[in-house]
């Protein structure tokens, strides 16, 4: 499914999306690509998809929509991952070489993380060429900067739950602000990619 965004007005030129669209977005049973107003409307393709992925729970139906879509456009991909850094106010060396060796452990993890997951797709379309870009902090303030070069911005949508909103804060932030058109998909078990 294939929607547009009207232009925000006054003070909220950046906020995209309306009613309709997030409803889309949250409920539709198929992956919904939501497309911005644009100036201007028409631009020459960069040649890159972004994939937001969860580096603890990374989905195979987002990732694998995310390669099929580079593999059609001819065009890389870029795995965008954030990781939690400790916010706290440090006073002491300790304390700051204790933080930098957090960080820097993290960012080992997740990266290592993010690897083992887009191997399989890796092998499956040899013909993307991966960029890992893993980063602490904000994941939504990450892709947003990231769509603002890219074609397409793939990310997934929350698994129904209990009094859960279908769209994640990242998902709703993503798609308010984005500077490119982005797919939502739905998260299904069964998305693996088959064997070449």
């Amino acid at each position: 499914m294939v929607l547009g965004c009207r232009r925000g007005r006054g003070g909220f030129a950046g906020l995209l999306l309306g009613s309709n669209g997030i409803a889309c977005a949250g409920q539709a049973a198929c992956p919904v690509v939501v497309v911005p107003c644009a100036e201007p409307p028409v631009h020459d393709p960069y040649g890159q998809v972004v994939l937001g992925l969860n580096s603890a729970a990374p989905d195979p139906s987002t990732t694998y929509f995310a390669f099929r879509e580079a593999a059609r456009r001819g065009a890389r991909l870029q795995a965008v991952v954030a990781y939690a850094w400790p916010g706290r106010t440090f006073t002491t060396a300790d304390a700051i070489a204790t933080a930098a060796h957090e960080k820097t452990a993290n960012a080992h993890e997740v990266t290592a993380l993010t690897s083992a997951h887009l191997r399989p797709y890796a092998e499956r379309f040899p013909e993307v060429e991966i960029e890992q870009v893993s980063a602490p902090g904000d994941a939504a303030g990450h892709l947003v900067a990231a769509s603002q070069a890219a074609d397409l911005n793939v990310i997934g949508r929350h698994r129904k739950r209990p009094l859960s909103p279908r769209l994640g804060s990242v998902t709703n932030a993503v798609l308010l602000h984005t500077g490119c058109p982005v797919a939502v998909v739905p998260l299904e078990e069964d998305a693996v990619p088959a064997a070449a």
